[in-house]
């Protein structure tokens, strides 16, 4: 009798645990996907109808978010999640975290708040279009992305710790909130903006809050009165070449100010309220664009502590390529166009740049294919014709293939060997490979004395008996490094960061080679 009520027992408390799992799961996975802008969401003010960006839902904060995402994302403005429309006010924490493809990001008006590490070590993430009514920047928001510029609206009230650190392409810094606020400790930490611009309403410097930065020329503070530096808001950073320069009036304040008149920058100067921006300059990487293409541009008034900053575009044809007032840009139609930057309140700083529309070859209807694979190896493209695709899987030396699948459908059995045929592409495939440890050789390894060993910086192909040829290529299929015929057991590649593939055969039994990424 005790038996039976002890099993009754632990099978109550299992039961329990498998429903507070289940209820956990379904917390954990609350966000809905939107088709039309391939994101996630969540429902974040049911009342207000208020939305946020969510993480992918095969993400953690430790893996690329929305890997099938790449170039520019436009958030939109408003999402429908079960039959009712949100407006998104909100990108939710990390939600892009990690992310190595995606070059730009368009936010939308209603966008309030950003909060933290949502995109951080975005490594390809180069611009961002921040809105007015933007009011919070949360901690590490930026951190470690390849910004090259940003411009922050005056609606920006809080700006958290670390928003900017390690965005080493970063040059410039301007912020100029509309109410009385505080810089927080690391924002630009780890960079080497040259120029930091803050406004009349910064009233405290928090500890660290412009520590290490390399390479500081101008240090611009529009506050009247010298805002409190709490603890060592400079520290690591050299100021010994570094000009401040405040309001005129006001040098003395500052140079007599406990705290200021100890950091030892090389001059303090005195500035006119009114700085007239000098010159202007579109920053795009390209010349051209493809007819139906979309894209931004956008433009850096000189200098950062201008005035206004506020940029008018103007294209001298709209038919071939027109732009907007936040510089995106698209192509209509062939021809030549020169595209007008000018400053919005001083007309005559001007800036013009030539761009090319050209035909496309290719249909204006795109489909991807997307190869997703755990870490233990990879794969490539093949075409043997413009609608005849072949994917190469290559496991990592010690791995072999587990499982293929393409858009859910297993076709494990379908692989040539290690390749698959996908044939003519009329939809969107996402592929699926896993990996498993396998005791033996992959079937792409039969030279067993073969070793690969990569380090830093170098790739040692080892166990070789002379005669072999050797084959090195990128991720892209590209052939990056070849040796015809080793002459030694041991031969080395130097190559930059990155995926390879490693292929030796041996030229006297053709039939055997080795082949295996790294």
């Amino acid at each position: 009798m005790y038996t039976k009520h002890f099993w009754f027992i632990v099978i109550f408390f299992i039961v329990c645990a498998i429903d507070m799992q289940a209820n956990h799961a379904v917390e954990k996975c609350d966000s809905v996907f939107d088709r039309s802008s391939g994101l996630y969401f969540s429902v974040t003010d049911e009342i207000t109808k208020e939305a946020k960006v969510a993480m992918s839902a095969s993400s953690t904060v430790n893996m690329n978010s929305y890997p099938e995402l790449s170039g520019e994302v436009l958030i939109p403005e408003s999402v429908i999640i079960r039959d009712k429309v949100y407006t998104v006010t909100t990108v939710g924490y990390h939600a892009f975290r990690g992310n190595r493809t995606i070059s730009s990001v368009i936010l939308p008006e209603s966008i309030r708040e950003i909060q933290g590490k949502a995109f951080y070590n975005c490594a390809a993430l180069e611009r961002i279009s921040l809105p007015e009514g933007l009011e919070i920047i949360g901690d590490g928001v930026f951190g470690s992305s390849a910004l090259k510029f940003v411009e922050i609206p005056e609606t920006v009230i809080s700006l958290g710790a670390g928003a900017f650190s390690c965005c080493r392409s970063l040059k410039e810094f301007v912020w100029k909130p509309e109410c009385e606020s505080t810089l927080s400790n690391r924002v630009l930490a780890e960079t080497q903006v040259s120029d930091v611009v803050l406004g009349r309403n910064i009233r405290k410097l928090d500890d660290y809050s412009l520590g290490g930065i390399s390479g500081l020329e101008t240090l611009t503070v529009l506050a009247s009165d010298p805002p409190e530096l709490e603890g060592f808001p400079f520290d690591k950073t050299s100021l010994a070449l570094t000009t401040l320069c405040v309001p005129h009036g006001v040098e003395k304040e500052y140079s007599e100010t406990d705290g200021w008149k100890a950091l030892g920058f090389l001059e303090i100067d005195g500035i006119d309220n009114v700085i007239r921006p000098q010159r202007i300059s579109i920053s795009c990487d390209r010349t051209y664009f493809i007819e139906g293409e979309e894209d931004n541009i956008y433009a850096i008034v000189y200098p950062a502590n201008s005035d206004s900053r506020d940029v008018s575009w103007m294209s001298s044809d709209d038919s071939v390529l027109e732009i907007d007032q936040y510089g995106n840009v698209r192509a209509n139609g062939v021809g030549k166009v020169v595209i007008t930057a000018y400053c919005k309140y001083y007309p005559n700083v001007v800036c013009q740049r030539e761009f090319t529309v050209m035909r496309s070859n290719v249909p204006k209807e795109y489909v991807y294919v997307t190869v997703k694979t755990s870490e233990s190896g990879g794969a490539v493209f093949r075409y043997k014709k413009f609608d005849d695709v072949i994917i190469e899987i290559l496991p990592s030396e010690g791995y072999e293939i587990e499982s293929v699948t393409v858009n859910g459908q297993d076709l494990t059995s379908s692989l040539d060997h290690s390749t698959l045929g996908l044939g003519k592409i009329s939809e969107s495939k996402i592929i699926r490979v896993v990996f498993r440890e396998t005791a033996g050789m992959n079937d792409t390894q039969h030279i067993s004395r073969i070793k690969v060993i990569s380090g830093t910086g170098v790739v040692k192909v080892c166990g070789l008996s002379g005669g072999e040829s050797i084959s090195v290529y990128d991720i892209e299929g590209r052939l990056v490094g070849k040796i015809e015929k080793a002459v030694s057991s041991e031969i080395a590649f130097e190559l930059s960061e990155g995926n390879y593939i490693i292929m030796v055969t041996d030229n006297e039994k053709f039939s055997e080679t080795y082949k295996t990424m790294i």
